[in-house]
């Protein structure tokens, strides 16, 4: 009976390839052999031409073949996100495809990978393949299987391995032409819909599970036989291992496997879940196209929902069903989408990104309407009485889109909507690009009154990619009548709705509301009162800069989108008082919150300081600093120090103006004023202003950024008996600033002028690093600083430093700055000579030249050689040098350095721990760069 039941299958299959004829067909017979972790292929292609125009040429993806070196877009792509593992790994656990030939008609052909390309491969044809005409390709390959912690496809472990992009496939062909798509660890699928047949001889002991649908299964000897197959499929996904770890369940006639963790979730309630999911999406999208579905735990922790991970798991945030499903949609709308529209996977991602947020947007609206961010959290009475205040808990859970994406739109890192895939930074990518198109979707659905679904049928009907999907989008959602929606649409444009000449009058309120980049959007207001929404009118985008009157209806607020909001770059400007005094009433919080916009916010939070002649100094921060970044930001720091019995602190004020057509992209104006001890009972003083214009290139995923600078700068200083130079002092500058930081090479060039009533000097640096595959790293960095003019060089104060600066801007975070002696001389700030080992003739007065090395021996252990050259007036030039070992832990943030040998002989001798240096960074939000430089 089941071998009937499998001919049937097998002959159903055949007929639907009969009868699909342009869609390539893909016959493959796979052996697993698990010593050597490798598949050994043979394959058949049947491919049809669908141009215009015979074809000299097809192309192949063998993303397999992605990592086989260090230079592969894949390899270069995971060190621009700073994943190194990769890089370093040994090479027998990166994997490749080893190719034996590629024939067709049993005659060779020549192939050829491009430049750059090792993941893709150009077949040369004998012959011109003619229009509509069929060539089957023969290929005979290995797959040497990568270590899964790479991308999370590969070996996981001995004999369990998770199996996609191993196969070779057709290119994508659109347009007379082949669209190379290489390897990116992007969780998209290169080829288009294709016809299956999967062989696979696997051992026996083992299990293997796929989305494609097995109709043939045998045991014989020592070896299992399983035969698969597929009709008009994308993706195929093969999980092979000790144990069949996925739980299997009929929904609605697909059998849906899922590993998605769901502790203390009977099966009957996932089964009501996943039912629940998938009328929803036949619903909003339609039936799936294909009988099985892999829904696993692996894919969800490489793309999870961020919603989600918010709050430790530990604290149980969320019912266990709603996280079940949220878990399981984000996962399988990958699939999903993939598998029910033709589109391209990175031109297209604009709309494939935003339709996976306004689906599981949708869902949580039907499904969950009341349900919040922050969720049974505010159950628990100990975060009930901490946090009730605070405004992020009243967040819906769909707020979590519109607050990812103005994220991104205060540190002005947003990118146009139609942006390729492969060109976004890895958070808008992930997070920040789907949230905003979702959300624009979700907007445009509401204003035009226009639902999603007919455009989603028309575009399986008639599939539209790249400039025709995004005509088709906008001319769905009659966008021509939004002036400026291009500006948001193919630009970097931000939307910013604003009131403007409000005036409160007895009963009622005149106003005007504009839009700040002339943005023509329909919005509504809203009556607030008592936190309420007491009532809410719509306008269209007419309404904009006219002046519109309205009754008060005795509200505390009027409030621009109160209930369909759009991503802002500023919301604060949403909300206008009308009740009472004008101004906003100031709420004080412990801690950052978001932002609470008909409120002027103050944090608080509790702060510490140490140096030796402070000691440990305590007190508060009090800023203005709410999650996102805010144009102007004002922070002051008053500490006690418990050492002098006496205050200390700082003040600052930061304002920033972003641009978003100019490379210039940032302008700021800071001032700063701080006073602190800088020897035993001696007091600095110091203010400071500063402006800076930065520069950065319209492609954000390079790390190429330039600064410039201007300073002044004063400082008061209390002066001691032994003090015969002028304690106080005024000096101005200029500095630039090249960076280039990556994961491999680190690259900065600095050129700063500094002068003074007394003095002026011109320096330079230049840091270079390179990491090199077998983990050894070559760092080289030159000083070169001279004095234009000098008055008085009876005092090294403002001289060059070979070991340790003076630092007169206060711009180091000395422990003991003033020390020359003891464990607090002995801190390492790699500026000006960069010299490890300490010489007591340090200075130079006329011109400084040094040269830093250091090479890895070890992962951690590197050795290092320091040359210079310094001169001083009336003073004949001195050359010095110095080498020894570096322990580089964290690189420029822990480090200890163990001079050797240098000038002054071999330095291992009585009291040597007096000369180890050590560099230590204590300051959480510098440290939190070595967590965030990957996202950005």
């Amino acid at each position: 009976m089941k071998e009937k039941i499998a001919l049937i299958f097998l002959f159903m299959t055949c007929l639907c390839f009969s009868q699909a004829q342009d869609v390539p067909q893909y016959d493959i017979d796979v052996v697993l052999d698990t010593s050597n972790d490798m598949l050994h292929i043979v394959e058949k292609i049947q491919f049809k031409n669908p141009s215009a125009t015979p074809l000299t040429q097809i192309q192949l993806n063998d993303w397999a073949n992605a990592y086989s070196s260090t230079k592969s877009p894949l390899a270069l792509r995971l060190v621009e996100e700073y994943n190194r593992s990769f890089y370093l790994s040994n090479k027998n656990k990166r994997g490749k495809t080893t190719m034996e030939s590629i024939k067709a008609e049993g005659e060779s052909l020549k192939w050829s990978r491009p430049q750059n390309k090792v993941d893709l491969i150009n077949v040369t044809l004998e012959q011109p393949l003619a229009i509509n005409e069929v060539i089957e390709l023969e290929l005979r390959y290995a797959v040497h299987l990568p270590d899964a912690k790479f991308t999370g496809s590969g070996k996981i472990d001995d004999n369990n391995y998770l199996l996609e992009h191993f196969f070779i496939s057709l290119g994508r062909f659109d347009k007379g032409e082949w669209k190379s798509i290489s390897h990116l660890d992007l969780e998209d699928v290169p080829q288009r819909f294709g016809n299956y047949k999967v062989d696979f001889e696997i051992p026996k002991e083992l299990v293997i599970q796929s989305n494609l649908t097995a109709f043939k299964s045998q045991t014989l000897q020592d070896k299992r036989y399983v035969s698969y197959s597929a009709s008009q499929q994308k993706r195929t996904l093969f999980f092979i291992g000790t144990e069949d770890i996925y739980e299997s369940f009929n929904v609605g006639g697909v059998i849906l496997k899922s590993n998605i963790v769901s502790e203390d979730l009977s099966y009957n309630a996932k089964l009501y879940s996943l039912q629940k999911i998938s009328n929803y999406l036949n619903e909003n999208i339609g039936k799936y196209p294909h009988g099985k579905l892999i829904v696993a735990q692996e894919k969800y922790d490489k793309r999870p929902f961020y919603g989600l991970t918010l709050i430790p798991e530990l604290l149980k945030p969320f019912p266990v069903q709603f996280e079940y499903e949220l878990r399981v949609l984000n996962t399988l709308l990958y699939d999903y989408l993939t598998e029910t529209l033709d589109l391209h996977p990175r031109e297209d991602f604009w709309f494939l990104g935003g339709l996976h947020s306004y689906l599981i947007i949708q869902y949580v609206n039907a499904n969950y309407p009341d349900k919040k961010l922050f969720g049974l959290l505010m159950r628990q009475p100990i975060a009930l009485f901490f946090l009730k205040q605070y405004h992020f808990v009243d967040l819906d859970f769909k707020d979590a889109y519109r607050e990812f994406h103005e994220f991104i739109l205060r540190n002005n890192l947003q990118q146009p909507v139609i942006t390729n895939k492969e060109d976004l930074i890895k958070f808008n990518e992930q997070i920040g690009h789907p949230s905003q198109v979702g959300i624009l979707i979700n907007y445009l659905e509401k204003n035009s009154a226009q639902p999603l679904k007919p455009f989603i049928d028309q575009l399986q009907e008639a599939p539209l990619s790249a400039a025709a999907l995004q005509e088709g989008f906008k001319s769905y959602f009659n966008t021509e009548q939004i002036e400026g929606f291009s500006k948001v649409f193919e630009k970097r444009n931000f939307i910013d709705l604003k009131f403007s000449d409000f005036k409160r009058e007895k009963d009622s309120v005149a106003l005007t509301i504009e839009e700040k980049n002339n943005i023509g959007l329909p919005f509504t207001l809203g009556w607030v009162k008592n936190d309420r929404l007491i009532q809410e009118k719509a306008f269209s985008s007419n309404a904009l800069g006219e002046k519109i009157k309205l009754a008060s209806l005795d509200a505390d607020y009027l409030v621009i989108n109160p209930t369909e909001k759009l991503a802002e770059f500023n919301p604060r400007n949403n909300w206008k008082k009308i009740s009472g005094l004008g101004n906003k009433p100031f709420r004080f919080r412990f801690v950052k919150d978001i932002e609470e916009p008909q409120y002027n916010q103050i944090f608080y939070n509790p702060r510490s300081y140490f140096n030796k002649y402070d000691g440990l100094s305590v007190g508060v921060r009090l800023n203005n600093k709410s999650v996102k970044r805010k144009p102007l930001t004002v922070t002051a720091e008053p500490f006690y120090s418990t050492y002098l019995k006496t205050f200390v602190g700082s003040f600052g004020a930061l304002y920033n103006q972003y641009n978003v057509s100019s490379p210039y992209y940032s302008k700021s104006a800071s001032f700063f004023a701080s006073s602190y001890h800088y020897d035993e009972n001696l007091r600095y003083s110091l203010l400071l202003g500063s402006a800076t214009l930065l520069k950065r290139g319209s492609q954000l995923r390079n790390n190429k950024k330039e600064a410039l600078r201007i300073f002044g700068q004063y400082v008061n200083r209390e002066q001691n008996s032994n003090q015969n130079e002028n304690p106080n002092y005024t000096v101005g500058g200029i500095s630039y600033l090249f960076s280039n930081q990556g994961a491999l090479k680190h690259l900065t060039y600095n050129l700063k002028f500094v002068a003074s009533d007394t003095f002026g000097k011109l320096h330079s640096t230049f840091d270079f690093r390179h990491l090199y595959p077998s983990g050894r790293q070559l760092s080289f960095r030159a000083f070169a600083g001279a004095f234009l003019w000098r008055s008085n060089t009876t005092s090294s104060y403002f001289d060059f430093a070979l070991d340790r600066p003076t630092d007169y801007l206060f711009e180091y975070n000395y422990l003991g700055r003033s020390e020359t002696t003891g464990i607090y001389s002995q801190q390492f700030i790699p500026t000006e000579g960069g010299f490890k080992d300490k010489f007591e003739e340090a200075f130079a007065n006329q011109y400084m030249l040094t040269l830093n090395t250091s090479i890895g021996l070890l992962k951690w252990i590197e050795a290092y050689g320091d040359v210079g050259l310094l001169k001083n007036k009336n003073r004949a030039s001195q050359f010095k040098f110095g080498s020894g070992l570096r322990l580089n832990i964290v690189p420029d943030f822990f480090e200890l350095y163990f001079p050797v040998y240098n000038s002054l002989g071999w330095q291992i001798q009585p009291n040597y721990e007096e000369k180890i240096r050590f560099v230590i960074v204590l300051e959480p939000s510098t440290l939190s760069q070595l967590i965030s430089r990957k996202w950005f």
